[in-house]
């Protein structure tokens, strides 16, 4: 197989299967949604737009979606899910859930973690050694390793933050981080799941820009600084 067929839908029937399944899923729940927007007495225009709104809509782009995409890949679609979270959490009782359900889970999981993690040979524990980017997109459950490796549960985007901010709470209780340093944690988590790009800098040019400052997206070294 050439190269360029491997990323061709057509030639790669891997890659036809997977987008075919996509497809069908998404399509089944639009089609889901008109029909009970349709019980509920809404009109087909009315069932229509809001069944083609449910998640993101790749139709709809606007005057710079083609040039934004390019500059930062995937803008259109990070812009649209945050526009659906936020339209949801105008509910209420669903705000008051993610924050009362979201901060307390994440709250436990720390906890739990803790009390079940061993020290390392620095007196400080294994969970603590744990990356903030790994602790901002998932839930840790022990694996019993001891807090050396745990099994991480990813969370949606913008609903992280609720999960997240729960485990800097718990780190603050046990004495572990300061608190200014834990909420610039938590806001700095909360700007990179709302912000349709993860930099200000063009991804194009990203990789010049790590080596500048010799990080990754992971804060990792590029190059040996010795």
């Amino acid at each position: 197989m050439a190269p360029s067929a491997f990323f061709s839908e057509r030639d790669n029937p891997v890659l036809h299967l997977v987008n075919s399944v996509n497809l069908a899923v998404d399509n089944a729940i639009r089609l889901a949604a008109f029909a009970q927007a349709r019980q509920e007495g809404l009109t087909v225009e009315q069932a229509a737009y809001m069944a083609k709104e449910l998640t993101v809509n790749f139709n709809r782009r606007g005057r710079y979606g083609a040039v934004m995409n390019a500059w930062f890949p995937f803008s259109n679609a990070a812009i649209q899910g945050t526009t659906r979270l936020f339209e949801a959490l105008r509910n209420p009782a669903l705000l008051a859930g993610l924050t009362v359900g979201g901060i307390g889970l994440g709250i436990v999981q720390d906890m739990v973690n803790a009390a079940l993690s061993d020290e390392d040979d620095d007196g400080e524990l294994l969970y603590d050694k744990i990356p903030n980017y790994r602790l901002e997109r998932s839930i840790q459950i022990p694996d019993g390793s001891g807090g050396q490796t745990n099994w991480a549960v990813p969370v949606a985007y913008g609903v992280n933050v609720f999960t997240y901010a729960g485990s800097q709470i718990s780190k603050v209780m046990r004495g572990v981080k300061p608190a200014d340093r834990a909420f610039g944690d938590v806001m700095a988590a909360a700007a990179s799941s709302f912000m349709p790009t993860d930099t200000a800098v063009p991804t194009v040019i990203q990789p010049t820009v790590d080596v500048w400052r010799n990080r990754d997206f992971f804060g990792r070294s590029v190059y040996p600084e010795d």
